[in-house]
């Protein structure tokens, strides 16, 4: 995953490390910094990927011409990748990022198109003096830029990174996001930045009207499974050990299912806080799951009232201050804690499957219009960068440096998935109408046998870990607190 910084509004190699030190979090196998006249980039490594020194960051080409720093993975098909369009490369790495920066170097800016991943990444092209910062294309890993009123910018996968910065301070307004599908093309002489987007998601043709997919509700089912069985697949490439995340949602249940196939010794965490408010939460379903599924369970219990307190923690680790948000990422971070210390630095889960099959609670207003679901699928999708995605990338590499990855955001799945009907997608009709997610629950019927975890309600995490009502409260209180304790944490505003 990894954590970096860099910009020619950094003045030093010191002043890089300190601003790498507050994310060091991100990446604590390795911390590199490199420098070419005004130009600084810094990176802390989480080895994943060919954890030897040779793929230590900022990388360097082969050529000297081009410099990268990146945080992410690329899948299993990078592989492929090398074969296909890199044969005579001489590969001094088994990394991915060596791949990137090869690609770079043959293709240009044409090759972001082919990288199937995770990632925020920089790359520093000395031919042609231009920073090229690129994010994947639904922006599963944060990417922040500040440019000051000289043009400089300074750039990391998190605000704290430089919010210490005066002129930050003063102008925290004018932080933004790289936006996921696009990358920034910086000229360092001209100083001129322009925003270039490289992938759309396509959705159907005339949203909410005429949709792509004509299968039947059975063969979107079978493609279902299928597609995620392969997104699971190519998320297990690793160097090191990864476990699964189990709440006993059907989310958790049918990746941790897949991820079996292919990791029979697979081991699963789930968390979940006392006092109990429903006897019947995540701990009580995942253990029904462990059982189901023969994996060995760690369930980490906390105390409710203790974790409440570490909300100015929970604040600051996520740099934001939505109290729904809050509710899941304050469990998060413990729970990567502990996963952390058990020795993964990986973990899978179902991240992304709400947005996927728009199965929150108040879609069912949408329930008896097509178009309207279809509408809010789309948004749910357009924005999940900013809410679910961030949330869960930066609790859990705040809390073990435990690296999250998603296989129903596979970029092939969801291209499938966005083309389903919505009639199809929301319901089956004449059967239970208030039933989300069914052609999912449908694609695992035969291998899911206890239907008390097949058809168990929607829950969400902080709910399910009995936690959601704390923080709630504590936003009933006084609605701004969270936003004032965001601004006086990270840029030391009253």
């Amino acid at each position: 995953m990894c954590g970096f910084v860099g910009g020619n509004k950094l003045h030093s190699i010191e002043e890089t490390e300190l601003c790498l030190n507050k994310i060091i979090h991100r990446g604590r196998d390795y911390t590199g910094t490199f420098q070419d006249k005004e130009l600084f980039l810094g990176h802390n490594r989480l080895s994943i990927q060919d954890t030897s020194s040779n793929a230590n960051q900022p990388f360097i080409s082969n050529s000297g011409d081009i410099v990268i720093t990146y945080s992410g993975e690329l899948w299993a098909g990078y592989q492929d990748l090398k074969e296909k369009h890199l044969p005579n490369y001489q590969f001094r790495t088994n990394s991915d990022t060596e791949v990137i920066v090869a690609l770079y170097e043959k293709y240009g800016t044409d090759s972001f198109k082919l990288l199937d991943g995770m990632y925020s990444l920089c790359i520093f092209d000395k031919r042609i003096g231009k920073l090229f910062l690129v994010r994947d294309w639904i922006g599963k890993i944060p990417f922040y830029y500040f440019k000051d009123s000289d043009s400089n910018i300074i750039f990391s996968n998190e605000m704290k990174a430089f919010s210490h910065l005066k002129d930050v301070q003063d102008k925290f307004y004018l932080i933004f996001e790289v936006q996921p599908a696009c990358y920034l093309e910086y000229d360092l002489k001209s100083k001129q930045l322009k925003n270039n987007k490289y992938y759309t998601l396509p959705y159907s043709e005339e949203y909410g009207g005429r949709f792509d997919l004509k299968d039947s509700p059975e063969v979107i089912a079978h493609n279902i499974r299928d597609k995620l069985d392969n997104a699971v697949r190519k998320r297990l490439i690793s160097d090191e050990p990864i476990c699964a995340l189990l709440s006993g949602g059907i989310d958790s249940v049918v990746i941790t299912y897949l991820a079996k196939k292919y990791l029979p010794n697979i081991e699963a965490f789930t968390v979940s806080c006392y006092p109990k408010t429903n006897t019947k939460d995540d701990l009580y379903y995942a253990h029904l799951a462990a059982r189901e599924l023969g994996v060995k369970l760690n369930p980490v219990e906390l105390n409710a009232h203790s974790v409440i307190r570490d909300i100015d923690k929970t604040i600051y680790a996520i740099e934001d201050d939505k109290w729904t948000q809050l509710s899941t990422a304050i469990v998060q971070i413990p729970l990567a804690e502990v996963i952390g210390k058990a020795g993964y630095k990986v973990a899978i889960g179902g991240e992304g499957a709400d947005e996927i099959f728009a199965s929150y609670a108040d879609v069912e207003a949408y329930n008896y219009s097509p178009e309207a679901y279809h509408k809010k699928r789309k948004q749910l999708i357009d924005g999940i960068h900013n809410t679910n995605l961030r949330r869960t990338n930066c609790a859990m590499l705040f809390g073990g440096t435990v690296e999250m990855r998603s296989p129903f955001l596979d970029r092939d799945f969801v291209e499938y998935c966005v083309r389903i009907p919505a009639h199809y997608a929301w319901r089956i009709r004449n059967k239970d109408p208030k039933r989300v997610k069914p052609l999912l629950r449908e694609a695992f019927k035969d291998v899911i046998q206890d239907s008390e975890l097949l058809y168990r309600k929607k829950v969400p995490t902080g709910e399910g870990a009995n936690i959601t009502q704390l923080v709630k409260n504590t936003h009933n209180k006084d609605k701004n607190y969270f936003s004032r304790r965001l601004n006086q944490l990270l840029f030391g505003k009253e």
